[in-house]
């Protein structure tokens, strides 16, 4: 009787311990002279960096490979997503108070749409991006009607 329950107790053991929580994974911004620098950690340990010139975007360092997932980004109250080393998916920023403040989409490091919100939640501006640069931008008053629309054509 006792085997088994041994027996049994390494079996559990093996099941829990193959069972592992989510990766916790985190972007740390610099803001340097000219440039943004992102450090990539998962799970505590330094995996990628990367530098962005501020005008243009463009990597100007890249070392390591960013792994594929959501990032908490600390000290900016965002969570941006990574796929294939580029922001692919929701890029959030939240308001002090935990509210959702900018919602980006993001395709291959390129903006799909975004939307900023007031205080409230309500909808404030809404922007959907073409893949020839230009834009369509719809501002709203707190009722949630539309009170302007900027257009940008390439």
């Amino acid at each position: 009787m006792i085997n088994k329950i041994c027996s049994l107790i390494i079996v559990l053991l093996l099941i829990v311990s193959t069972v592992s929580a989510a990766d916790e994974l985190l972007r740390k911004t610099n803001w340097l002279a000219t440039s943004q620098e992102h450090i990539f950690y998962k799970n505590g340990v330094k995996v990628s960096r990367e530098e962005l010139a501020l005008t243009g975007r463009n990597v100007i360092i890249s070392e390591g490979q960013i792994p594929d997932g959501v990032y908490r980004d600390e000290g900016e109250r965002k969570e941006v997503s990574y796929q294939n080393g580029k922001l692919n998916g929701p890029m959030k920023q939240y308001l002090e108070d935990g509210k959702l403040s900018y919602e980006h989409e993001m395709k291959d490091d390129k903006p799909i749409s975004l939307k900023s919100y007031f205080p409230d939640g309500n909808v404030k501006s809404q922007t959907v991006f073409n893949d020839d640069g230009s834009y369509i931008e719809k501002i709203f008053d707190e009722n949630g009607q539309i009170v302007k629309t900027n257009k940008k054509s390439k």
